[in-house]
């Protein structure tokens, strides 16, 4: 697949970035496994212009298989995105219960910074907050 923007055509890692998060959005597990084959292990933690990683975009997405894939390749659950949050913080705005737990598992946490927030969020879903551990 071949993106182009008004500049030309993208580089190839900004390409297979971008590959990767149309991959985590239609839940195309092959097309995951192939862009991540090889020595593609960096695409893990980079971010797009948001400042989402992989991770923050299989948080709100369709698949808890690629979330686990891509925990289980090294995805951080610590890194945020330019407005401060993380992929458990976008998970349990979703009110994605399965998601928010898989990450829990894997370590992630709300941050100090983004508590308020969570606090607000959680009068309106109580239950996948207190999954974070926001009451």
């Amino acid at each position: 697949m071949v993106f182009e923007h008004p500049s030309g055509v993208l580089p190839d890692r900004l390409a297979r970035l971008t590959s990767l998060g149309y991959a985590i959005s239609k839940g195309d597990v092959p097309e995951i496994q192939k862009l991540l084959k090889g020595d593609h292990g960096w695409l893990l933690n980079e971010a797009d212009y948001s400042g989402n990683t992989p991770l923050h975009i299989a948080a709100t997405g369709p698949s808890l298989e690629i979330l686990r894939i891509l925990l289980t390749k090294g995805a951080s659950v610590h890194l945020r995105n330019n407005t401060g949050r993380t992929p458990l913080f976008a998970s349990a705005n979703a009110g994605l219960m399965e998601h928010v737990s898989l990450l829990k598992r894997s370590g992630a946490h709300v941050h100090a910074d983004e508590l308020s927030m969570a606090r607000l969020l959680a009068q309106s879903s109580p239950d996948v907050w207190s999954m974070v551990g926001v009451a």
